[in-house]
């Protein structure tokens, strides 16, 4: 058995970023699709402006509103979403995977690292 002392920061942060544009790339999608049956099923949604929806529902809560904002917002612009999600996503997992591997690297030096069977 070998052990795991070290992992290369770059070398995990860009296998992280292949899995960020992958989870980006079907959460934008998945935003698409959100919207794209919002407005099959509440055409009005992109008719009226957000005010004009609040106030038909006078019984609303805060939450009720908040939710009827974010369905206006993700009718009104699924390419926004749909952008951010492919260059927010990548992104944070690419920081990600940079943090996690310093992490652990400092943890191996002090405690061990992960010990590997390799073939």
């Amino acid at each position: 058995m070998k052990e795991l002392k070290k992992i290369g920061l770059l070398s995990t942060a860009k296998v992280a970023l292949v899995f960020g544009i992958i989870l980006g790339l079907l959460s934008g999608g998945y935003y698409l699709y959100i919207a794209h049956n919002l407005v099959a099923l509440y055409p009005q949604l992109t008719t009226t402006s957000v005010s004009d929806i609040a106030s038909a529902f006078t019984s609303a809560t805060a939450a009720d509103l908040q939710q009827i904002q974010a369905m206006w917002a993700v009718a009104n612009y699924p390419w926004l979403f749909f952008l951010m999600s492919v260059i927010l996503v990548p992104i944070f997992l690419w920081i990600m995977g940079i943090i996690s591997a310093w992490i652990y690297n400092r943890i191996a030096a002090n405690v061990g690292g992960i010990k590997l069977d390799i073939a």
